[in-house]
């Protein structure tokens, strides 16, 4: 038996998932590999080896892994890579660091708000010399070029229209007992006790009671409604905010 040589010239397809080492049907199967290690493939078919790396920076040492590489793209011919991490944001161009931003003898830009939890799943959009800092837990974080390589400003976003969105509702229901001093008409009710709601009460119709005024609510708080619940003459109630 004599062995076969088969002469492979063309890698486009780049690594091929084991699943289809039997798949001599696919066009792909002819321009892939089982392993493409320290390689980089050309678009003409070829591979050459990996360019190397080069030592240009060390970043904080409290970095840990929490690091993270965002491109920037201020125009045609000034490109960056800023380098994120625990508070801090890097500068680089055209293989070195920018040093001495903004002139206050620093090699990076603070932004406190970018702690090593966010780091890793954070997102980013960049529009001019802008790039937008975002994640649920983060408020947005607006990043801006200006005049030279070493000028960057950071700072929150202020939204003229800020969304509301109930991440931590807060619910909580205290107990206690009421008692109405009638059935129908004008009723004034009575708690057994202060309750953890607190607030001036408020005046209602004949057929309406108003027992909260908006003003105990804290700033945190956005309150959508309350519910009572009356039994009989003497009854158990309960408040509760959502």
């Amino acid at each position: 038996m004599s062995r076969i040589i088969a002469i492979q010239n063309d890698f486009t397809a780049g690594e091929l998932d084991p699943k289809l080492r039997a798949r001599t049907d696919i066009a792909q199967y002819k321009s892939g590999l089982t392993t493409a290690r320290n390689v980089s493939i050309q678009p003409q078919g070829g591979a050459k080896r990996r360019d190397g790396t080069k030592f240009i920076a060390e970043l904080d040492s409290g970095a840990g892994t929490a690091v993270r590489m965002v491109s920037f793209e201020f125009s045609v011919s000034d490109s960056y890579m800023l380098v994120f991490t625990p508070g801090k944001m890097y500068v680089f161009k055209d293989g070195a660091q920018i040093t001495n931003i903004n002139g206050g003898g620093n090699d990076y830009l603070t932004v406190s708000t970018v702690t090593s939890a966010i780091i890793p799943e954070m997102n980013w959009v960049q529009s001019a010399d802008t790039v937008i800092i975002v994640h649920e837990d983060l408020e947005p974080v607006k990043i801006v070029r200006g005049a030279t390589d070493s000028d960057w400003t950071a700072s929150n976003i202020s939204f003229d229209f800020i969304p509301k969105y109930a991440f931590a509702l807060d619910t909580h229901e205290p107990t206690f007992t009421i008692t109405p001093s009638a059935t129908s008409g004008n009723i004034e009710i009575t708690a057994s006790s202060v309750t953890t709601d607190t607030g001036t009460a408020q005046g209602g119709t004949i057929s309406t009671i108003t027992l909260k005024a908006a003003s105990s609510f804290t700033s945190d708080d956005q309150p959508n409604g309350m519910f009572v619940e009356i039994t009989s003459g003497t009854g158990s109630g309960q408040t509760r905010h959502v």
